[in-house]
Formats: C-alpha cells, sequence, structure tokens
C-alpha cells in the first residue's frame, strides 16, 4: 500500500516510492524507486501547492493529467483515492480527506504504514524517518522516501521530463518487478525473473503469477498505493468541498466529471 505524511512542525511532506498489486491472492508483485511519485508539486499563479495522492494507479494518473492542464475541463473523479493539498507557501492543509490520521497544520498521514509511521513520528517528529520506519513493519511501504522540504524547497522528486505514467509503471513491475508472498512477508520476496527457477514455487504458484504479470502487461491491472479509507463511499459532501477547494486554488469555478 502506501505511506504517505505531511509534516506540519517541520515543513516536510514525504511518501514512499513503492507500487504494489492489490490481486485476490497471497502473491504481489512490486517495484520501488521508480518515477513515478505519489507527491506533485503544483505552481498556480506563484503560489506552490503540494499533492499527496494515494490509492488507484489509474485513478491518480488522470489527475497528474489533469493538473497539466488548464483546468477547463471537469476535474477527474476522487473516487478510490485519498486527497491532501498542502499550501506551500504558509505550510499548512489547505484541502484533504481520507487521512486516517489528522491534526489541522500539524500533521496528517494516511496509508497502510500509517500505526508505525506515527510510532516513529511521535519519538522523532521526522516525516522522512516515518515513512521509512513504516517500511519495516508493512509490506507494503518501500523504504525509498520522496520529499519536499517547505522551507526550502529541497526535493528528491524526478524531473518532469524523466516522469513515468502509470502504465510505465505497470510494465516495469511486470518485468523487472519483485514478487512478494504476503502471507510470509518481505522475507519471502525474489525478482519476477526468477518465476520459472524458483525452487519453491508449485506449478500453481507460478501460473497464479504469470497471470498477474500478464494482467500487468495489458494494463488490466493497475499499480496501487491504497489505503483502507479508499473503499469507503465518497459523499456530496465530500464532492462539494473537493470543488470549492480546486475552485479557490485556481480562482476558477472547477466542475467534477
Amino acid at each position: 500500500m502506501t505511506t504517505n505524511v505531511f509534516d506540519g512542525l517541520n515543513g516536510i511532506i514525504a511518501a514512499d516510492t513503492r507500487w504494489s498489486t492489490l490481486a485476490p491472492s497471497k502473491w504481489m508483485v512490486y517495484i520501488d524507486e521508480v518515477n513515478y511519485p505519489k507527491l506533485v508539486i503544483k505552481d498556480v499563479e506563484q503560489h506552490a501547492f503540494g499533492f499527496l495522492f494515494a490509492g488507484s494507479g489509474t485513478a491518480i494518473q488522470k489527475w497528474k493529467d489533469w493538473l497539466k492542464g488548464d483546468y477547463s475541463t471537469p476535474r477527474p473523479s476522487a473516487h478510490s483515492m485519498a486527497i491532501c493539498i498542502i499550501d506551500l507557501e504558509n505550510g499548512k492543509h489547505f484541502y484533504h480527506e481520507n487521512q486516517r490520521i489528522f491534526h489541522k497544520d500539524i500533521l496528517s498521514i494516511t496509508g497502510s504504514g500509517t500505526l508505525p509511521a506515527i510510532t516513529c513520528w511521535e519519538v522523532n517528529k521526522c516525516a522522512k524517518k516515518a515513512v521509512h520506519s513504516a517500511s519495516h513493519r508493512d509490506v507494503h511501504t518501500g523504504s525509498h522516501v520522496h520529499f519536499y522540504e517547505i522551507a526550502t524547497s529541497s526535493h528528491n522528486l524526478p524531473e518532469a521530463t524523466t516522469e513515468m505514467t502509470i502504465d510505465d509503471v505497470s510494465h516495469a513491475m511486470a518485468v523487472k518487478g519483485f514478487v512478494m508472498n504476503k502471507e510470509l512477508g518481505k522475507e519471502s520476496s525474489f525478482s519476477i525473473t526468477a518465476i520459472d527457477t524458483h525452487s519453491t514455487l508449485s506449478a500453481n504458484d507460478v501460473a497464479e503469477i504469470k497471470e498477474i504479470r500478464q494482467a500487468l502487461v495489458q494494463a488490466k491491472l493497475s499499480p496501487m498505493a491504497p489505503c483502507i479509507e479508499i473503499y469507503a463511499d465518497r459523499t456530496e459532501e465530500q464532492e462539494d468541498a473537493l470543488d470549492a477547494a480546486l475552485s479557490e486554488m485556481f480562482n476558477r469555478k472547477i466542475t467534477r466529471a
């Protein structure tokens, strides 16, 4: 899944880089350190905002595409997503929904690694350490961390010219990702290229993993960074609140798809 953190005390936004599958299987295919961040920095008339996304990779791609446009088209659906928007000029929350932990302008965390992340943050007060710490306890959180430091604008996000699409991520997972037995944890991981030579896999295991890989190749299975909250039905109040926030941000009427 994922771990996303906004640390308002220290002005840091951080997210892990792992993308994984959520097929109805004990097997998970995943990849780390790809150039497809869950954190997007957006300048709007010389005012900067940070978008933290979790959820369906396909849904996140639609938002990334929309944010690159002129906002004359309706915004994408926020179904199957968690969204947190940070006002980078003031270091405060601008909009949020589906955050598992939220303290206004001090802290917000979402993702499957939330509990180990908050335990670490309460001791160290550092978003980057919190995400990295979560990776030790949560199989869906990777140890590599994308970050943005608000005061200095220092970050390690990929250049726009090198950023991948979610289809690129799917392909990368299929050809150079890793496989994990979710029931056994991280120690069970192996390269996806070793499916046919792995000594402990049964014929059924091999067939199951290859089916997942083929679904990634054909873009029938989206890479995910989900959290529990994204499975809740969206309310009209949430929709209206998101429309209002975006309309204020872009200083124009934003409608929904």
